[in-house]
């Protein structure tokens, strides 16, 4: 009974809230969301597979218009909202970024001289996809083909000679 009164909740609310005050019932919802998923998983960001689709794509939402703001693009997030999504541990990336990986790659490097990082590596378990796709990335930009790498990022993978 009570799982159905939380699973409609959110539907009942936004049929009789006005928009300014749903954006503060979501943000309350997915307080206490980021409250039971920090004590279950450690973090808060909502799984891929969860069950309520409108929160997770209102989170998808926010994470767009904040990068709208960040690139000084027209975005409906205000301060205060990103405020209040920092104060509940709100993820802003849900990815880690390239930097992440390169870090990884470079103590790789220094431990074993090269970059044939071996399959199911347990120390960086996602290295080893990460640099054969950035191989794949630079012979594509080596024969002009359009590339996701930057041409600093280029640069810093030739340094290593993957």
């Amino acid at each position: 009974m009570i799982g159905l009164f939380y699973a409609c909740l959110p539907f009942l609310l936004m049929r009789i809230l006005s928009p300014f005050r749903q954006t503060y019932i979501i943000i309350l919802l997915f307080y206490f969301i980021a409250i039971f998923l920090s004590l279950k998983n450690g973090h808060c960001n909502l799984p891929t597979d969860y069950h309520n689709k409108q929160l997770r794509s209102w989170a998808t939402t926010q994470r767009s218009h904040y990068r709208f703001l960040c690139q000084g693009k027209q975005s409906h997030l205000t301060e205060e909202r990103v405020q209040l999504l920092d104060s509940v541990g709100f993820s802003w990336k849900t990815r880690e970024d390239w930097g992440t990986r390169f870090s990884e790659l470079k103590t790789y490097h220094q431990q074993f001289g090269n970059c044939s990082v071996p399959r199911g590596y347990k120390i960086f378990p996602k290295l080893y996809r990460w640099i054969n796709h950035q191989r794949l990335e630079l012979r594509k930009f080596s024969e002009g083909l359009p590339s996701r790498l930057k041409n600093e990022q280029v640069n810093l993978l030739k340094g290593f000679e993957i």
